[in-house]
């Protein structure tokens, strides 16, 4: 199952959506739902290869952050959803922790994500790790820097189509292990001894890598989709999207593919 993070796709899906809202507003009295919508446009790109797929094949877009919690307590929901014949993902990353908001390991900051953390591992049965319990949330050097790591996934789908198996690698590295991800040296690792790719290679594709367009169509994306938080998950079909309720399947992944095989067509 292939995973498609390309820039036209964002710009694509964007009109898309922005036809269907013209549309609607031009009908009295008429609001565009906020779950469900349809539209008659079909998606035209650049990339002819993505292009022809995503139309011919149900879509996933999955709206996240590298560094979310609940996108990590999301992991095993993602995973089920790839195993599921006929279904495309699409991944958008929203770039949580950027500019601004890049933040260090504060004891302020440990005490409002840690919580949530503990949260997380009661739900959806995913591990944190003694590593990031008990160093990586207490070294004020560590940073929360979502930039760098998306642009470690834009590289690894650029060479290898693997973007979705380097965001569920990172995952691990950050909550089990606790690795330093937005160091570069700790992603050129990753995608080396976790991923299998080349080590040159890749750190060449990641230099020239930018990150900052991919986010800010991601955000535009979520304006116009109505989405305010991570993670999100929109289903495209015959020229309709509609919002994939998740929150209830933390830690039921087989149940949540029942739900989503069942919705496709």
């Amino acid at each position: 199952m292939n995973l498609i993070l390309a820039s036209t796709m964002h710009v694509a899906l964007s009109r898309l959506i922005e036809a269907c809202l013209k549309r609607h507003k031009k009908r009295k009295g008429s609001k565009c739902p906020k779950k469900t919508f349809k539209t008659q446009t079909s998606i035209n790109t650049q990339n002819t290869q993505h292009n022809d797929k995503t139309m011919k094949t149900p879509t996933l877009h999955y709206i996240y952050d590298p560094l979310c919690g609940w996108c990590y307590a999301a992991a095993p929901l993602i995973s089920a959803a790839r195993t599921l014949d006929g279904l495309t993902i699409q991944a958008h990353a929203g770039g949580m922790w950027t500019g601004a908001n890049v933040k260090r390991f504060t004891p302020e900051l440990r005490a409002m994500i840690v919580p949530g953390d503990q949260r997380i591992a009661q739900l959806s049965g995913q591990p944190i790790g003694e590593a990031y319990l008990n160093q990586l949330i207490f070294d004020d050097t560590a940073r929360l820097d979502s930039e760098p790591v998306i642009r470690a996934i834009l590289a690894a789908e650029q060479m290898a189509q693997r973007g979705l198996d380097m965001h569920r690698a990172l995952q691990t590295a950050h909550w089990v292990q606790g690795r330093h991800i937005s160091r570069e040296e700790v992603l050129f690792d990753v995608a080396a001894t976790e991923i299998g790719l080349d080590a040159l290679e890749f750190e060449k594709v990641y230099q020239v890598t930018q990150a900052t367009a991919h986010i800010n169509n991601t955000r535009e994306l979520m304006s116009k989709l109505n989405v305010h938080g991570f993670p999100s998950l929109i289903l495209e079909q015959n020229g309709e999207f509609q919002r994939i309720e998740h929150g209830h399947f933390y830690g039921h992944a087989n149940g949540f593919k029942a739900q989503l095989a069942a919705v496709l067509v």
